[in-house]
């Protein structure tokens, strides 16, 4: 199935109030044994260094009052050291109301006063209808079930699929509508590669001007993005790099591709079934096509050296492998923006790109293409 869908850094509608006025999170907790509310209740991001939010209140009469400013509107918890998830919210800049019932086991929870929570809400409700509509619990747990015919796997994960892109499509639209309200960040954020580079300076350029982005950290994000992928397109030198193989020598990137005239790097782990069911085929590709001039690096993003080995050893993985074993923080995935995996780059010869992200059913097509 596809990834579950992300909403990142989602906030407010263009009416949204600006982020010098700050944001007060009135939470008013009841019901559910008594025990479970703490005097204190936390909100925080989870985070850590200067992206943290951490905040502390004292219950008076089950009510506790949280107040600050947020220049990057983002999703945060409120909980107590006995109950650490009473409520996830979007906080942002605005007089948010919560109130929790801890009677009603997880369905307790209404906020009001968060324009973009409501907007989420809504987007949330409709998603939720459709997931009933086929059933989800029941598919899931179908889906689980070792028994389970890989086809009929299929089936309940195109449902799952088509449930994920109305959803999708839903809050594309909205950000089309909304031009200017966070949601539209959020998806440039999210789909800054399925647009053209120019067109996303451009509504860069436009945020900026706002000043109710003014110090968003999405902002910053998207040009660090910009900037990586100046350097990723067609016909650019693809950037260098030096990892270590599985026992601990240094393999460097530039040393490969120059002495084959198609190198891909293949961005993989151990631990991700979808590469580990290509690998197959892909070994097919390597024996017809390496005597030919192809070469493969493999970079992992593994963090279990043993797992990473094992995968290699059982996978009958014969061409160069290369981790730091940093997980999705791996330096390489970082340099060539990878947010998910399998994903592939080709070079030539000189280490110019021949194209990126190709298709697993395209794969030798380019290579016939370009080993002529």
């Amino acid at each position: 199935m596809k990834k579950v869908f992300l909403i990142l850094a989602l906030a407010g509608l263009t009416a949204c109030s600006n982020s010098r006025k700050g944001f007060k999170v009135t939470v008013d907790v009841k019901g559910g044994d008594s025990t479970k509310v703490a005097d204190t209740l936390y909100l925080t991001n989870r985070q850590a260094g200067d992206d943290a939010i951490s905040d502390t209140t004292v219950l008076k009469n089950g009510v506790a009052v949280f107040r600050g400013s947020i220049a990057t509107p983002q999703y945060v918890m409120i909980g107590s050291k006995g109950n650490p998830r009473m409520c996830l919210l979007f906080l942002e800049n605005s007089d948010i109301k919560v109130s929790i019932d801890l009677g009603k086991h997880g369905k307790g929870v209404e906020i009001s006063g968060a324009p973009t929570q409501k907007v989420l809400d809504s987007l949330k409700n409709v998603s939720n209808e459709m997931y009933k509509a086929i059933n989800a619990d029941s598919l899931m747990a179908l889906y689980r079930d070792p028994a389970t015919p890989a086809k009929v796997k299929d089936e309940i994960a195109a449902k799952f699929d088509s449930v994920e892109t109305k959803h999708e499509e839903s809050m594309s639209n909205y950000a089309i509508k909304n031009p200017h309200s966070y949601i539209a960040l959020s998806e440039l954020v999210n789909n800054v590669e399925k647009i053209s580079l120019d067109s996303v300076s451009g509504k860069i350029t436009e945020f900026k001007a706002m000043e109710k982005f003014d110090g968003n950290k999405n902002i910053t994000m998207l040009d660090t993005i910009v900037n990586i992928l100046e350097g990723l397109q067609k016909g650019v030198v693809a950037p260098d790099f030096t990892q270590n193989d599985t026992s601990g020598k240094p393999v460097t990137f530039s040393g490969i591709y120059g002495k084959n005239k198609i190198t891909m790097i293949d961005f993989w782990a151990s631990w991700c079934s979808w590469c580990r069911k290509f690998n197959p085929r892909l070994k097919e590709i390597y024996a017809q096509y390496h005597s030919k001039g192809f070469e493969i690096v493999g970079v992992s993003l593994d963090s279990d050296k043993s797992k990473w080995k094992e995968a290699i050893e059982k996978d009958g993985l014969k061409w160069y492998q290369v981790s730091d074993l940093g997980y999705w923080n791996n330096a390489v995935a970082k340099k060539y923006y990878v947010r998910y995996i399998p994903q592939n780059i080709f070079v030539d010869g000189s280490g110019k790109i021949i194209a990126r992200q190709v298709s697993k059913d395209d794969i030798e097509n380019l290579l016939k293409t370009n080993l002529k």
